[in-house]
């Protein structure tokens, strides 16, 4: 299994709806040097895995408690047992494990803060004693992320219209983008490390982020993912590119358009809670969509997430539906932000159902942060 027929496969069974076209989707160049699968059908290998997962390079994750980096979760992928959080002193602990290996995973840490919530969580660091750096390690881990604490790092940046960077950052951002290029690298690192070149085929990594734009509380959150090795210099966040379509134009002038064998794709992450701005037909400086504008996003954006915990894509309650089961673990735009979108009936801010909604049990106290270097990287450049 290469990294070429998984995101292919991916295409076929969630885009492809004739038989007679698959002939055309599956043709493909490989782009990489590696062994061929010894075991490889195109069109008869079903394959599983994940496009979707937060490390503790995310701003939540880290700040949730979760402190398994990208090779820990290369690990659980293909089958390893992982301790989760709490992990404080006294509490029980805990562990998962899948019950069957994932053929690949793509990581998608929120681009965004990666060298703001490094700087300021690793010792020796240029702006570790910052106030700002200060107040956020007062937070970290909680375990319970409350809204300030996320606000107080996510608010300046994901929900603007035009993020400015933290004066810790310092001039043009240096200090976070330098480190920013620290944690990029070694995601690229681990990726390759769990990546099967061997004719064995056993587990593909995918390097990716999470473009993490929510302005107005309304999520434009794309994941997106690489073809191979060939990557970005860094990732084009919603701080770069507040405009989705903005970052499409990027990534094709820094990945496809530079002759390298760099390839990308963006997968729209949990649309159910845009307000319909997910897709709304206009460009960025909102002029109405013409055929070559279309086209452009079909070609960056062929793939949307349908489904997860925090909701369903394309099934919202009391519209054009009365199944009943579409309200599972539902997560609603206006269940926490008025603003957003109301379906029909539901009145204006209405939440879901109790019987709809998740519970959280809020375990003890949390334990101090030891402020330990989570790649090797930022160890060295902490060092």
């Amino acid at each position: 299994m290469t990294r070429i027929p998984t995101l292919l496969l991916l295409t076929i069974f969630l885009l492809t709806p004739a038989a007679s076209a698959l002939a055309d989707v599956v043709s493909f160049e490989r782009t990489e040097t590696r062994e061929a699968c010894s075991d490889f059908e195109t069109l008869r290998t079903p394959l599983f895995g994940d496009t979707h997962a937060h490390t503790t390079l995310s701003f939540d994750a880290v700040i949730g408690g979760t402190n398994l980096g990208p090779r820990d979760s290369y690990d659980f992928a293909k089958g390893a047992a992982v301790s989760l959080p709490p992990s404080y002193e006294g509490g029980d602990a805990r562990s998962a494990q899948l019950r069957r290996p994932l053929d690949f995973t793509a990581l998608s840490d929120h681009a965004e803060l990666f060298g703001e919530v490094s700087v300021c969580l690793f010792p020796g660091s240029a702006a570790y004693d910052d106030p700002d750096c200060q107040k956020l390690r007062t937070r970290v881990p909680t375990y319970s992320p409350s809204p300030f604490s996320l606000a107080f790092m996510a608010g300046p940046y994901l929900g603007a219209n035009a993020p400015v960077r933290f004066d810790l950052c310092g001039d043009g951002g240096s200090v976070c983008l330098e480190r920013a290029s620290l944690i990029w690298q070694d995601i690229q690192d681990a990726a390759e490390e769990h990546y099967d070149r061997t004719s064995a085929c056993t587990f593909t990594t995918f390097v990716g982020y999470e473009y993490t734009g929510t302005p107005q509380q309304q999520n434009l959150h794309r994941n997106v993912i690489f073809r191979n090795e060939n990557v970005t210099t860094l990732p084009i966040d919603y701080v770069t590119q507040p405009k989705p379509q903005l970052m499409w134009e990027m990534l094709e002038e820094q990945c496809m358009g530079v002759n390298s064998g760099c390839d990308v794709l963006a997968i729209p992450h949990n649309s159910n809670l845009s307000g319909g701005l997910m897709f709304k037909p206009e460009n960025a400086d909102g002029s109405a969509l013409d055929k070559e504008d279309a086209a452009f996003r079909s070609r960056m954006e062929p793939l949307v997430e349908i489904t997860q915990h925090k909701g369903d894509s394309e099934c919202r309650p009391g519209v054009l539906s009365n199944d009943e089961l579409c309200g599972y673990e539902k997560m609603r735009g206006d269940s926490f932000q008025p603003a957003a979108v109301t379906p029909a009936g539901t009145g204006s801010g209405a939440p879901y159902p109790a019987t709809h909604r998740r519970t959280r049990q809020e375990p003890p106290g949390p334990r101090r942060f030891r402020g330990r270097p989570r790649c090797a990287a930022c160890r060295a450049a902490s060092s």
